[in-house]
């Protein structure tokens, strides 16, 4: 896949390499690819190269959350907008067993409320609430409120008091707002219902938290 360059990422300006952002062409990508691409393609590229290649990270953790948690965040969001027509929350499911297995760290989150009604396929809430607790060091005590976190988790989801054009689009667009990642192709309704439905849970989130 990397020879053939079919993936997701752009090469862009190492921040550690200061002298070269931005590059004498005024652009932050090398002007020869090839030497990068080829590092890549046998293991020689890492972060203390002049370029490195940036991706979503889906591949590994689609959340976001490892970084975080390597750094023993206080409080932590969780912006949940994968492909999930299943409500079988895979995104972070994966990010709290790497987060239990690499450091340690143990996310507990009730999701119930988040999963939708068969009847009416509505859910309860757009966002819950948790908590993290981090190892602690030898001699320390694990229920310390210092090695306590707290994690909110938003959910793209549908509950029923929307505004009326997420629910008029949801009517027409059942798959809303589980549409699937392979449809690069958002026409400005869809798109602007996506952008709607995240601003409102957002705010819901700011003002009851």
């Amino acid at each position: 896949m990397t020879f053939f360059n079919v993936r997701l990422g752009w090469w862009i300006a190492n921040p550690r390499k200061p002298k070269i952002w931005p590059s004498k062409m005024n652009s932050p990508t090398p002007t020869f690819g090839l030497r990068y691409l080829l590092g890549e393609l046998f293991g020689l590229a890492d972060d203390t190269s002049k370029y490195v290649c940036l991706c979503d990270g889906g591949k590994f953790e689609n959340m976001g959350v490892y970084e975080l948690v390597r750094r023993r965040c206080k409080v932590i969001v969780i912006c949940d907008a994968e492909q999930d027509e299943g409500t079988n929350f895979e995104g972070v499911g994966n990010a709290v067993a790497r987060c239990r297995t690499d450091f340690g760290a143990e996310i507990s989150l009730d999701l119930t409320p988040l999963i939708p009604n068969p009847l009416t396929g509505l859910a309860e809430v757009h966002y819950v609430t948790g908590t993290i607790r981090y190892p602690a060091p030898p001699g320390g005590s694990g229920s310390d409120p210092q090695y306590m976190g707290k994690v909110i988790y938003l959910k793209t989801s549908i509950t029923g008091d929307e505004t009326a054009d997420l629910l008029h689009h949801k009517r027409v667009s059942p798959e809303f707002p589980q549409d699937s990642t392979m449809n690069q192709w958002f026409n400005e309704s869809t798109f602007e219902s996506y952008r709607r439905l995240g601003q409102l849970i957002a705010e819901e989130a700011c003002y009851q938290i």
